[in-house]
């Protein structure tokens, strides 16, 4: 009897689990960041003016990224989205998947950086496999995009040689991190030495999540924005002009007003 149990515990549990968290059965969701990389070859050698599509924090709320997504979808003018960490509360298997089936229908690739709430139990393994790496960039439009890892507690120290190495690789970059500058915590050395980047004049500027509002400021005279979480459909808008220049929009459904 006390073998039956078990066996029927295994059975409704799902063979092959590490354990009820973990939960990773999916074969399509798997090296999401490369395949929408893939998407964006259409991108020019050269710069010219484009719209990124900015998302943070669906962690709980994950029914507000679908709702951002149908805003996302109806404009003709967004080359591609960006969701700025915490996609899970904890780490869930199901929770990674809940949001690639609304990453599945976004009309423009989407990419992530990983939150430190994605980092909990088997995060680290769910979010490489279905995802990634931890640390990756890529360049659109000539713009460089630093997708960085800054989440100390679950993953350590931040890799802050790879960040300015990959600032001086290219003349024109953009620093995606889930953590904004001055809130990384454990290491607090971390956030003087990522701020001095600043200085240097190939950075344009840098978007964030994590604090869950609103929050634009200057370093070094480069903009800085951390996207309020997507609850009541928050997401932004990142543009960058005829000249250049980076300017941000944060967006309520479909009213959207330039900051600061």
């Amino acid at each position: 009897m006390q073998y039956f149990k078990l066996s029927l515990f295994i059975v409704l549990c799902g063979c092959g689990d590490p354990s009820p968290w973990y939960h990773f059965q999916s074969q399509i969701y798997r090296s999401l960041t490369q395949k929408n990389l893939d998407l964006l070859r259409e991108g020019t050698e050269d710069f010219e003016p484009f719209k990124v599509a900015l998302t943070a924090d669906p962690q709980v709320v994950v029914g507000f990224l679908q709702s951002c997504r149908t805003e996302i979808n109806k404009r003709n003018d967004i080359d591609f989205s960006l969701l700025l960490g915490d996609l899970t509360d904890r780490s869930l298997g199901r929770e990674f998947e809940w949001v690639a089936d609304i990453i599945r229908d976004f009309r423009r690739p989407m990419l992530t950086v990983v939150g430190n709430h994605d980092g909990l139990i088997y995060g680290n393994d769910l979010y490489q496999k279905m995802f990634g790496d931890l640390n990756y960039s890529f360049i659109y439009n000539d713009v460089k995009f630093i997708m960085w890892n800054n989440n100390p507690y679950e993953w350590g120290y931040p890799d802050i040689a790879w960040l300015e190495q990959e600032i001086e690789s290219h003349p024109r970059v953009v620093i995606g991190s889930h953590q904004p500058p001055g809130s990384v915590e454990r290491y607090p050395e971390i956030n003087a030495i990522w701020e001095g980047f600043y200085a240097n004049p190939n950075v344009l500027g840098s978007v964030h999540g994590h604090l869950h509002n609103w929050i634009y400021r200057e370093i070094s005279g480069k903009p800085v924005l951390t996207v309020a979480r997507v609850t009541d459909t928050n997401w932004g808008i990142m543009e960058f002009d005829d000249e250049g220049n980076l300017i941000f929009h944060k967006c309520q459904g479909s009213s959207c007003e330039a900051l600061p």
